[in-house]
């Protein structure tokens, strides 16, 4: 075959890359972040704004931001809601509108996160409220006023009281992190429930009043669902866009800046099977400020589509010193990215951009800019996943994928070079980009001269314990002589779960004998198959897929599995 040549940071390549919750991956994401951020900034007492709501408001069409103030650490002191309006070129801090009462059911606790929606002639919110320890004892509450900025009427009793809940599918209790939506003939909470730090669920109720009565909770979106779902995704606030129900969401690995976009029409979106995801990976980028130090830091942004159809964010980061910092972007709501070039970005961890194409021997050229540290690394082989399958979690390069890597330089350059891609253990090795901790790239071009192939792409077993919200402790994780590592269950019917891109699918198992059981899963069909040491599954589609390996006996390890990279993102 005749050598091609691809200029891999054109968005029509995007799906040429892989997208990972803790590995992170480049972004066309098409937000302009205003020029005069941080419009707020935390307080000596209150030092995390971490979280915040963006109202356009109807009736007056100013714009407000309701900012989660939490002391750090999020426990002390008491955190509260307070008020941005927007006046002029210039925001205006109106103060505290919400915080604990000693009579009410909070104790004088906690109200940091809310949603407001405006319908005759009233502001209807919803807020978290806690107790001194909101992890133990909490919920959602109803409020509502005649203006914006109140004052808040709340209602005496709470919409959830998390001590009373019974957990859904034995795991997800708590509720928090909600959104109040108005539909055309009912309610509806969309929030989020966790099973920190390990599992983030979204869930949905419904009833006739914004205060309620509720349906019962029912999980729209989560970990352990039989199709795909990438793990770790925090998804306050949800928004409305054109008849569609938005929920855009931040993974909470220790580099926060990968994330997914989810949708469902408004009307269905109390149904689970009416969720989608619109866009997974290069949902955002942060700037090379020091207002955005940490990236996203807290949950996600907050969207409001003004009434010229320009979609308004709001987003919380941090800067150096951990001192939290409320920001405004906007975009056009008809384009998600745009093509001049990508994103990658490392704060308290690193990120690694990981190529789907491989060539054996290549060309590349390289135009960019960057603050820090960085690398093109022409033979990644590493298997994908995290140190620890958790929030906070990041990854390991080892030094076989190491080899020849190339360090950039810092600032401004244009660099052309020929490499050679190792052959590793399972075929080629792949070409990634590696941004340390704490650093910047953006690349303008990235033309990669070659014979391509599609990737044969590990992923370790790992990221199939996060990929089903395990907990570790619960497994037997033991590493091999090769450095693989294997998990193996402690109770017969344990499950983990591969969120994979591709069509053929390798399942790799170790202590395979005649007395081994397990059923696979693909996108909740259970698949008949021989168990060996690998067990070969091609799916029905190309695309995106979930993987589950349910073990019926303690003996059986995994190892992880490989993964052809999909035909229709080869060049």
């Amino acid at each position: 075959m005749k050598p091609t040549s691809i200029d891999f940071a054109r968005l029509r390549y995007k799906d040429s890359w892989i997208q990972h919750m803790v590995l992170g991956g480049p972004s066309w994401d098409n937000f302009e972040h205003a020029k005069d951020n941080p419009i707020y900034v935390g307080t000596k007492t209150h030092k995390w704004p971490v979280n915040g709501f963006l109202f356009i408001d109807p009736v007056s069409k100013a714009h407000y931001v309701y900012v989660g103030a939490y002391g750090e650490g999020y426990l002390t002191p008491m955190s509260h809601c307070r008020l941005l309006r927007q006046d002029g070129a210039s925001w205006t801090d109106l103060g505290i509108v919400l915080k604990g009462n000693p009579g009410f059911f909070d104790k004088d606790g906690h109200t940091p996160d809310i949603s407001v929606v405006y319908d005759a002639g009233k502001y209807h919110m919803i807020y978290d409220w806690g107790t001194e320890n909101f992890n133990v004892d909490g919920g959602i509450a109803y409020a509502c006023a005649v203006h914006p900025e109140g004052p808040w009427i709340r209602d005496l009793a709470p919409i959830t009281h998390n001590m009373e809940l019974k957990p859904l599918i034995g795991r997800y209790k708590r509720t928090y992190a909600a959104t109040l939506i108005k539909r055309r003939n009912d309610w509806m909470i969309v929030g989020m429930m966790d099973r920190a730090p390990w599992g983030w669920a979204l869930f949905a109720m419904t009833g006739p009043k914004p205060q309620g009565p509720y349906s019962e909770r029912q999980l729209m979106l989560h970990p352990e669902q039989s199709t795909f779902h990438p793990p770790l995704a925090e998804f306050y606030p949800a928004y409305t866009q054109g008849g569609w129900l938005i929920c855009p969401s931040t993974s909470v690995a220790l580099n926060r800046n990968t994330g997914c976009i989810f949708r469902a029409k408004l009307e269905h979106a109390h149904r689970p099977d009416a969720w989608v995801i619109e866009q997974a990976g290069s949902v955002w980028h942060a700037d090379d400020v020091s207002n955005e130090h940490s990236g996203i830091w807290g949950q996600t942004y907050s969207g409001a589509v003004d009434g010229d159809g320009r979609l308004h964010a709001m987003f919380p980061s941090r800067t150096a010193n951990g001192t939290g910092t409320i920001n405004m972007a906007s975009r056009t709501t008809l384009a998600l990215n745009q093509d001049d070039g990508f994103v990658v970005s490392g704060h308290a961890g690193p990120t690694l951009a990981i190529l789907r194409q491989t060539v054996e021997h290549g060309t590349l050229r390289l135009r960019y800019t960057l603050r820090g540290s960085a690398q093109f690394l022409p033979s990644f082989q590493d298997a994908i996943g995290p140190a620890q399958p958790s929030a906070d979690s990041t990854f390991e390069v080892t030094a076989s994928s190491l080899h020849n890597a190339v360090q950039l330089k810092p600032g401004t350059h244009t660099v052309t070079f020929e490499y050679s891609t190792q052959t590793g253990v399972e075929g080629l090795a792949v070409g990634a980009l590696f941004v340390d901790k704490s650093s910047h790239l953006h690349v303008s071009e990235m033309h990669v001269t070659g014979v391509f192939k599609p990737a044969l792409l590990r992923y370790s077993a790992m990221d199939g314990v996060l990929g089903h919200a395990e907990n570790p402790a619960e497994w037997v994780i033991s590493k091999l002589s090769g450095g693989e590592t294997m998990v193996r269950a402690n109770t017969v019917g344990q499950r983990i779960k591969f969120n994979v891109t591709g069509r053929k699918v390798v399942l790799l198992f170790k202590n395979v004998s005649a007395r081994s059981r397990a059923s696979i899963y693909v996108d909740g069909v259970r698949v008949p198959v021989a168990l060996s040491s690998r067990v070969s599954v091609i799916t029905k589609t190309e695309g995106r897929h979930a993987v589950i390996v349910e073990f019926g006996d303690l003996e059986l390890g995994c190892v992880g599995v490989l993964v052809t990279a999909t035909e229709s993102n080869h060049p």
